[in-house]
């Protein structure tokens, strides 16, 4: 009887060793998949600041924000000549492709710089929702720009836009540019506080996101955990297209 007992515990311990391995790997990718996207959130809140303070400093004439990250070919870096192999290295393993930021649209202000070179948001059919508002265009990378690309953020775009202090809606250009014309409103001069002061435009149908929003699944299910910064604002609210 406990030879028949060690051997069915034997057993059983064998059929539940590739359980405890899935579960073990299921935990890994979630953390590296949560370490990717942490480490976005970072860079994207860096560029979320810089955008902030040239508001403050220039308002209507805001000077346009981009960023290349390197792929995994070395290429499409920023500043390549003043690199380290470590600031290559770390720029390969950053899921974002590109930054670009700064006011949407030329034709509202007669000191405004030309219009950041915006990839996503210029091709768009609904382009018009950014128009005259201050935002950041994030890009992540394809399967051929890093390694282990996940399908979360894989050639997927999101859009952050400046929220305006007084809490009506995005930061408008027309209300504080040059033309007093359009009137003014001294709560467009700033963004509002804390991680609440950029709404994401995360769609599924629209940026290039081919009917999946960055960070959830072909079904809607959202593959991220809460991620502490302002990427959160675009994983907790995704929606199926701009006009939504």
């Amino acid at each position: 009887m406990i030879k028949r007992l060690n051997t069915a515990l034997i057993t059983l311990s064998f059929l539940c060793i590739p359980l405890f391995a899935g579960i073990n790997g299921m935990s890994a990718l979630k953390e590296d998949i949560n370490s990717q996207v942490q480490s976005a959130n970072q860079e994207i809140e860096n560029a979320l600041e810089v955008l902030n303070e040239r508001l403050n400093q220039k308002l209507d004439r805001v000077d346009a924000y981009e960023k290349l990250y390197c792929n995994i070919k070395g290429q499409n870096c920023e500043n390549p000549s003043a690199f380290t192999a470590t600031d290559e290295n770390e720029s390969k393993d950053m899921i974002i492709h590109k930054l670009v930021g700064g006011w949407v649209g030329t034709n509202h202000s007669l000191n405004q710089q030309p219009e950041p070179n915006y990839d996503f948001i210029n091709i768009d059919s609904q382009k018009a929702i950014f128009d005259a508002h201050l935002c950041l265009e994030v890009h992540f990378k394809t399967s051929s720009e890093i390694k282990f690309a996940k399908p979360l953020y894989m050639d997927k775009t999101v859009v952050f836009c400046a929220l305006e202090s007084g809490g009506s809606g995005l930061i408008d250009i027309n209300l504080i540019d040059d033309n007093l014309s359009d009137g003014s409103n001294t709560t467009h001069l700033k963004v509002a506080e804390g991680l609440g002061g950029w709404r994401c435009f995360n769609p599924d149908n629209n940026l290039g996101n081919a009917g999946t929003a960055f960070g959830h699944d072909s079904d809607g299910t959202r593959v991220v955990d809460k991620i502490d910064g302002v990427i959160n604002n675009c994983l907790a609210h995704k929606t199926v297209d701009l006009s939504t």
